[in-house]
């Protein structure tokens, strides 16, 4: 398969007055890169919100915290750790949503290295990270 650049994606989508719907614009993308989509999308907010706690298994992580936290610095010291990893979570969500936007692909990480990295580190920093 040939390699197609974003830029020139891009470049395309605009030329065709594409519809601003999240949608429309993957259909978009998709007849230019000459595939075709092949699954329905059911997903709605209630349902990604549910699935990512029960991935992330938050509320077993807070178990093990809740001792540590209560011991050390007490009720207080709970309090601001969870408002304080709230923003650090919604900084690294947003970072990793912007990232998103900009470079659609599916092996996001390893192309998001591949492409952010210094150029003669680039091969090397997305291997490892594919180690990791």
């Amino acid at each position: 398969m040939e390699k197609t650049d974003v830029t020139e994606i891009s470049a395309v989508i605009d030329q065709l007055n594409v519809p601003t719907t999240a949608k429309a614009d993957d259909g978009y993308v998709m007849a230019i890169m000459g595939k075709k989509e092949q699954l329905v999308r059911r997903f709605g907010f209630l349902s990604i919100l549910a699935l990512s706690i029960t991935l992330l298994s938050s509320w077993e992580a807070m178990a093990c915290v809740f001792y540590a936290g209560l011991y050390n610095g007490g009720p207080v010291s709970l309090v601001y750790g969870m408002i304080l990893s709230f923003i650090g979570t919604l900084a690294l969500a947003s970072s990793l949503a912007e990232m998103a936007s900009s470079n659609p692909i599916a092996g996001a990480q390893y192309h998001w290295t591949f492409m952010y990295a210094p150029k003669r580190a680039a091969a090397f920093i997305s291997w490892m990270q594919g180690e990791s």
